[in-house]
C-alpha cells in the first residue's frame, strides 16, 4: 500500500508495474523510465529497449493442384534487404535453407502446407502455399497379339478410376482416341510397339505393349528394346510361345556383364523396365535365355 508506478518512454506510458506494450514498432526503440512512488520517497530507473525492424513478409506464389511425378520449385521473393536467411518448412517435416525449393518428382506425401520464413537478426516473417498432388492413374494395356496376317488387331486400355481421355499410337502412323480400339486387318507392318497415354484429371501415364504379327508359316518368338538407341533406360518387350521366368543380362563390347536379372511372362508377354546406373556411352549387348535358347539384340547408349 502506498507504493505508486509510473512508466514513460516513447510514445508510451503506463501506472501499471509490469506494463506490455502488445504490438512494438521499431520507433519503440528507446529510453524507458519507471518511477516509483512510496511513502513520499521517489526513486528512478531507466532501462533501454532497442527494437528491430522485421523483415518483410515474404511473398510466395500461388500454384494449382500438380500431378504426381511432376517437378515443382517454389520460390518467394521480398523487397526486404539485409542479411537474410530463408528457411522452407515442408509437411514432409524436411526443412530445406534456400530462397527456393524444389521437388524434382513429387508424392502425395507432398502435398499440404509449405512455409517460407525470412528471419532478419533473430526477427522473422512468414508465408504460406498449400499445394495440392493429384494422383496419377494407374493404366493396364492389353491385346489379341500374337496374330496372323489379316487379323483385326484389338487394343485394350482402362484405368483404375475416373473418366480418361486415351491416345494410341502405333508403327506405320497409326493413331487412335478410343481407350479400346480396333485396327483392321492388320499386316506386317503393323507389328512392333504400341503406346498408349491415359490422361484423367489433367493427369497423363503412358504404358507400352508389342503387337507380334505372324505370317502363318510358323510360330515365333518376338523382342524389341525401345527406345534404341537411349540413355541407359529402356523398356524390353516380348512374346513367347510359353509362361516362363526369363534371364536378362547385359554386357559391353569387352563382354563384361554389368547388369543381371530375371523376370516371368504373364499371358505369353513380357515388358521390363530396365536402368543401367552410370553407364557409359557406347555399344551393348542385352542377351536374354528364353525357352532354352540364347538370344542377344544389340542397342546403343547415348547420352
Amino acid at each position: 500500500p502506498g507504493v505508486s508506478y509510473s512508466w514513460i518512454g516513447p510514445a508510451f506510458n503506463s501506472f501499471n508495474q509490469n506494463p506490455v506494450i502488445p504490438s512494438v514498432i521499431a520507433n519503440g526503440t528507446g529510453n524507458y523510465i519507471v518511477t516509483v512512488l512510496s511513502n513520499a520517497c521517489r526513486t528512478k530507473d531507466t532501462v533501454h529497449i532497442v527494437v528491430k525492424p522485421l523483415p518483410e513478409k515474404p511473398i510466395t506464389i500461388d500454384y494449382a493442384p500438380i500431378c504426381e511425378g511432376s517437378s515443382l520449385t517454389l520460390a518467394g521473393h521480398t523487397n526486404d534487404t539485409g542479411n537474410l536467411y530463408y528457411i522452407w518448412y515442408r509437411p514432409s517435416q524436411v526443412t530445406d535453407t534456400t530462397d527456393s525449393l524444389t521437388i524434382s518428382a513429387i508424392t502425395k506425401n507432398d502435398a499440404g502446407d509449405y512455409v517460407l520464413v525470412i528471419n532478419r537478426a533473430g526477427c522473422s516473417n512468414a508465408d504460406t502455399v498449400n499445394i495440392v498432388v493429384k494422383r496419377l492413374p494407374i493404366i493396364t494395356v492389353s491385346s489379341n497379339s500374337p496374330l496372323r496376317v489379316g487379323s483385326d488387331l484389338h487394343l485394350d486400355a482402362d484405368v483404375d478410376s475416373g473418366d480418361a481421355i486415351y491416345g494410341w499410337l502405333g508403327p506405320y502412323n497409326y493413331n487412335s482416341n478410343e481407350g479400346h480400339t480396333v485396327r483392321k486387318s492388320i499386316d506386317k507392318n503393323s507389328a512392333g510397339v504400341y503406346t498408349v497415354t491415359a490422361t484423367v484429371d489433367g493427369c497423363s501415364v503412358s504404358k507400352q505393349l508389342l503387337v507380334v504379327v505372324d505370317d502363318g508359316l510358323k510360330q515365333s518368338e518376338y523382342f524389341e528394346i525401345n527406345p534404341n538407341p537411349n540413355k541407359g533406360i529402356f523398356t524390353l518387350s516380348g512374346i513367347v510361345l510359353n509362361d516362363q521366368l526369363i534371364q536378362v543380362e547385359v554386357v559391353n563390347i569387352l563382354g563384361q556383364t554389368i547388369y543381371t536379372a530375371s523376370t516371368s511372362t504373364v499371358d505369353k508377354h513380357v515388358s521390363v523396365t530396365i536402368t543401367l546406373p552410370d553407364v557409359a556411352q557406347g555399344e551393348y549387348f542385352l542377351r536374354i535365355r528364353v525357352s532354352n535358347k540364347n538370344k542377344a539384340y544389340r542397342f546403343v547408349v547415348s547420352k
